[in-house]
């Protein structure tokens, strides 16, 4: 039951970014500040659920939107520091703003690494 949770969770994560992209270039500030107060308590909730929550969490790394990859780092980088980042140095190898996106969360991790703490998120 709980990896449903999880999947289901996930998907909406992966969702409230896409919408808020697309309302954001829609001009659409209302929706876009809505996604955006969604993800919050989505990433929360996952991070609460465990280990296999988070491993379902991490499949978002693969995602084909590069913003949701970086997003998903952001609450990953306590739990899983290696595996994220090796997927925003891969993102950062672009020249788009998802890697201006994961260079900047790159540089934070390595000057302030407290700032990603997993307590943060529970």
């Amino acid at each position: 039951m709980m990896k449903a949770d999880a999947r289901q969770l996930v998907e909406r994560f992966a969702e409230s970014i896409v919408k808020q992209l697309e309302a954001t270039f829609a001009g659409d500030v209302k929706t876009a500040v809505y996604q955006g107060k969604r993800r919050l308590p989505i990433a929360k909730r996952l991070m609460r659920l465990g280990d296999e929550a988070k491993e379902q969490f991490a499949t978002l790394f693969q995602h084909p939107n590069r913003i949701v990859r970086v997003a998903a780092a952001v609450y990953l980088f306590s739990s899983m520091p290696e595996r994220t980042v090796a997927a925003l140095r891969e993102i950062a190898e672009g020249h788009d703003f998802a890697a201006h996106c994961a260079e900047l969360r790159i540089k934070q991790w390595e000057e302030h690494p407290e700032q990603y703490d997993d307590s943060n998120w529970a």
